[in-house]
């Protein structure tokens, strides 16, 4: 079983399409929603019964909530997924059937826009409502057309993007999670990938997989001054971590 682990704080309506998009695409998971204090109507996923919902008391930033989802997961893969994409057929199983082949595989990834580095398919987003039919047309299409291309094709590639992220739970309990001194969001995903190559494990893009990324939209909701002071703090962290730039700790 795979439990998707899905950190939230406001943009309901964007939460409530991803949850959307995991019920029809998706067999054989659990849905963890670790709510970081919205003021929204977020808490209304609290009566929702295939949701293990968990409020928190202020916002802690995406690291630590996805600590605390991982906490009380009960499936042998953990997916960490932010809230606003759409995912699509046939994906938690093209994310983990790699596993079978490589038994050092650590943590995958799927390709999707609004997303820098590798696993950037194109940039931006369609002009279509969130709900509007074309929207959806145009992601199954594109996810056909995905699967089609790049049929069986994984990336070997040190650095996955925490749009979506992907593994065992094992290897998550080796590494210890999530760093929680990465505030708001940013710079832990890179931090959990080099603790598990530096564990033994290769990394990977799981490039017959798309997901549409709608592309930082719980960002959008803080001043900009908060997210570049965050960004900022975030990346001086990591450097006094790891004694070296994001850039240079993947170039070795």
């Amino acid at each position: 079983m795979i439990s998707i682990i899905i950190p939230v704080y406001n943009n309901f309506i964007y939460t409530k399409r991803t949850i959307q998009s995991i019920r029809e695409n998706t067999k054989d998971y659990e849905l963890i929603i670790v709510d970081n204090n919205s003021e929204d109507v977020t808490e209304s996923l609290r009566s929702e019964k295939d949701i293990t919902y968990i409020r928190l008391e202020k916002n802690y930033g995406f690291a630590k909530a996805c600590n605390i989802g991982a906490s009380k997961a009960n499936g042998n893969f953990l997916l960490f997924l932010n809230n606003d994409v759409i995912v699509t057929k046939n994906w938690t199983e093209l994310l983990t059937k790699h596993y079978k082949y490589f038994t050092n595989l650590g943590i995958v990834g799927a390709i999707g826009n609004n997303i820098s580095g590798m696993q950037n398919a194109f940039d931006g987003n369609l002009n279509f409502d969130l709900d509007s039919l074309a929207l959806e047309y145009f992601i199954r299409k594109k996810s056909e057309l995905v699967q089609k291309e790049n049929f069986n094709k994984i990336r070997i590639f040190p650095q996955i993007r925490g749009f979506c992220m992907l593994m065992k739970k094992e290897l998550f309990l080796e590494v210890k999670g999530f760093d929680e001194n990465y505030l708001i969001g940013n710079y832990e995903d890179d931090d959990i990938c080099l603790k598990a190559l530096h564990c033994g494990y290769i990394n990977a893009i799981i490039e017959d997989c798309f997901i549409y990324h709608f592309g930082s939209k719980t960002f959008e909701l803080f001043e900009e001054n908060k997210i570049k002071d965050s960004n900022f703090n975030n990346e001086n962290y990591f450097i006094s971590k790891w004694g070296m730039n994001v850039n240079e700790a993947f170039k070795r």
